[in-house]
Formats: C-alpha cells, sequence, structure tokens
C-alpha cells in the first residue's frame, strides 16, 4: 500500500505535469467497480465536462476540487498508479479507469490488483 510520502509525490507529480485547470471531456470505466460512488453511469456523467481546479492530498485520498462544484477522491490502495499520457497511447491492461483531458492527453488509472477505488 502507497503510504503518505508516496501519495504526496503523486500529487506534487501530476501538479507539475499541469493537471490542475484541466477540463475532463469523457470518462472510460474499464474496470466500473473502481467507481465507488455513484453508480458507475452516473459517475462518468458527473464527470464529463468538470474542470480539474485543484489537487491536493488528504491522509491517503488524492483530493481532486472539481467545478462546477464537486470534489473526485481517489484511493490508490496496494497497486494504483495514475499517470499523464498521450491520448493515442495504447491502452495497458491493467488499465481501470481513463479521463481524456482537453489538452490532448489522459489521465489512466492502473490497477493490476482492483482494490483502488474512486469516489464523486
Amino acid at each position: 500500500m502507497p503510504e503518505l510520502p508516496e501519495v504526496e509525490t503523486v500529487v506534487r507529480d501530476l501538479k507539475r505535469s499541469g493537471l490542475e485547470g484541466r477540463r475532463i471531456q469523457t470518462v472510460s470505466l474499464l474496470w466500473p467497480r473502481t467507481a465507488a460512488t455513484p453508480a458507475p453511469e452516473d459517475f462518468k456523467r458527473e464527470l464529463k465536462g468538470r474542470r480539474i481546479r485543484e489537487l491536493s492530498r488528504r491522509a491517503k485520498f488524492i483530493v481532486m476540487r472539481l467545478e462546477p462544484q464537486g470534489w473526485l477522491l481517489v484511493h490508490l490502495r496496494m497497486t494504483g498508479r495514475l499517470d499523464l499520457m498521450p491520448q493515442e497511447t495504447p491502452p495497458d491492461p491493467y488499465d481501470r479507469v481513463t479521463l481524456t483531458l482537453d489538452d490532448g492527453r489522459s489521465l489512466r488509472f492502473k490497477d493490476i490488483r482492483k482494490f483502488g477505488r474512486w469516489y464523486f
């Protein structure tokens, strides 16, 4: 399980990569159980079109403040990873969630053991 310093490093890396201010164009749930709340279809609908206003960490949660009003919490659990990459990059067999962003990149959540969870 990632420890606090590792989660903090993930948040700092995402900030440096310019994730703050990006708008979510599409949401793909490749493993629907990753979305803990709300239901998968509601999760995708609610996130689409929102802007990632601010990134932070609270305990072992990655916290994304969204605009208009909303929060996205990501818990990596044991094997979860967040990677920013070009949209053209072929999918990985361990991709569980993909957020397509307005700058031609995608935020991909990889989780080999499928323990990670996202909360909106």
